[in-house]
């Protein structure tokens, strides 16, 4: 039973840790992107996809670091 419990929780750390690689690299990009928009609007959506992206990591990080102190 702790075999199985030990590669559940393994399992969805390799998932988090999945996520937090892609929000990464989606970060990344927005900043590219960013750096090559010109038009307002654009601009500002740019800057919002990028705002969301850098939550949505945070929160992952934040799950993430929840998930090893439960762990310990």
């Amino acid at each position: 039973m702790r075999q199985i419990r030990k590669n559940v929780g393994m399992m969805e750390y390799q998932r988090l840790a999945a996520e937090i690689r892609q929000a990464n690299e989606e970060m990344q990009i927005m900043y590219q992107k960013l750096s090559f928009v010109t038009e307002p609007d654009l601009i500002d959506a740019a800057i919002f996809q990028l705002n969301a992206t850098q939550k949505r990591y945070e929160y992952l990080i934040s799950l993430f670091k929840q998930k090893q102190m439960v762990k310990k």
